[in-house]
């Protein structure tokens, strides 16, 4: 329930929603001063989620203990409202997912139950240092960092070497300087001002963590050095996300060199496999892409797909293959590439591509197979 700006019918209709609702759980979106406030907080009790401007709410205090059933919240600072507001969800007992955005405060000084919260999502790294001390069960971090500047460096941690966080999300990969993470599995990084690969290579290296799946969304690739040298170092990758976008303050370029990406990933009897476990590859071009060698990219994919006939008997098969937002294919490649992608299916490989593309690819490849 998105509740917000409204009018004296739309606030009548919400009544009545929350009236009909009976005791099913709630999802509360608060963002504006509402009429309806009184009658959301009457129903703390059934919240699930909770998504919330604190300085929207003039005595919140009224909802707590009162939290039984709320697993995610979601809390938007403003410099009106100390991160010291949130004692009133200090007893919370199946909480479990929170994010505080814009807060230059130490987010240790927030009453939270620390020691029951697997999921953090944060846009500062201050106090991280102290909660982290108090979060055994937290395996999941989302750094949001924007600006190094606004970052608080002097507070910048290492994570214990104890850790138990898994999955890692990061939008500043300036921040991977600081951290230390052996048990991490999931590296998701989109970083649109990132120009170097080096810091994330470093920064698994460092870990000496057994690394299953990156996702590179918006992020550099365009020095072959770097890249082969991150996949080198990521022996243990099962699932490789590549996402390309394009960046405008030199004026419009991508931000992925897909022949690179084919180079360092194809298989040959002079090139072994740089990531020996790779099962799933997922691939997002963008439109501004340049003219890349589709050819050089498909037989990538297809030496991966059948190591064996590359020469590399007894290595792991691709189990998927993932390409989105194909850029257009030069009219006399269209036949040629699609046959290519049909085969790759027909050999067992789960082939997702969009469902234009899709559609042509099985109509060529079923119109060929027809063929005496």
């Amino acid at each position: 329930m998105d509740v917000g700006f409204a009018g004296s019918e739309l606030l009548a209709n919400l009544v009545e929603c929350l009236e009909r609702s009976g005791s099913q759980a709630l999802s509360i979106r608060y963002s504006h001063h509402s009429e309806l406030l009184g009658q959301v907080l009457e129903c703390s009790e059934r919240w699930k989620y909770l998504r919330i401007r604190l300085d929207m709410i003039d005595d919140f205090s009224l909802v707590k203990g009162k939290l039984p059933r709320l697993e995610t919240l979601e809390i938007h600072m403003t410099r009106k409202v100390s991160v010291k507001h949130c004692n009133v969800f200090e007893v919370a007992p199946m909480l479990r997912h929170i994010c505080i955005y814009n807060t230059s405060e130490s987010l240790s000084v927030a009453k939270i139950p620390w020691d029951q919260i697997q999921s953090l999502d944060v846009n500062s790294v201050i106090g991280l240092d102290s909660i982290f001390a108090s979060a055994p069960q937290l395996s999941k971090l989302s750094l949001r960092l924007l600006s190094v500047s606004q970052l608080g460096w002097d507070h910048i941690f290492a994570i214990p070497a104890h850790s138990n966080i898994t999955t890692l999300n990061i939008e500043s990969v300036a921040a991977l300087e600081k951290l230390e993470i052996p048990s991490l599995d999931t590296l998701n990084i989109s970083d649109d001002a990132c120009d170097s690969l080096e810091p994330i290579t470093h920064f698994i290296t460092r870990s000496s963590c057994f690394l299953q799946t990156i996702n590179l969304s918006w992020t550099y690739v365009q020095r072959e050095s770097e890249f082969r040298a991150l996949m080198e170092n990521i022996p243990s990758l099962l699932n490789l996300t590549i996402q390309a976008s394009e960046r405008g303050q030199y004026g419009i370029r991508p931000t992925v060199d897909w022949d690179i990406v084919a180079r360092v990933l194809t298989i040959s009897p002079s090139q072994p496999r740089s990531v020996p476990r790779l099962r799933n590859i997922a691939f997002v071009f963008h439109r501004s892409d340049p003219r890349f060698d589709f050819s050089l990219l498909l037989g990538m994919l297809e030496s991966q797909a059948m190591p064996e006939i590359a020469g590399n008997g007894g290595m792991c098969r691709l189990a998927s293959i993932s390409l989105y937002d194909l850029p257009d294919l030069p009219q006399g490649q269209v036949f040629t590439v699609l046959s290519r992608l049909y085969n790759l299916r027909s050999s067992g490989i789960q082939l997702n591509l969009d469902p234009t593309m899709f559609h042509r690819m099985m109509y060529i490849g079923e119109t060929y197979h027809r063929l005496p």
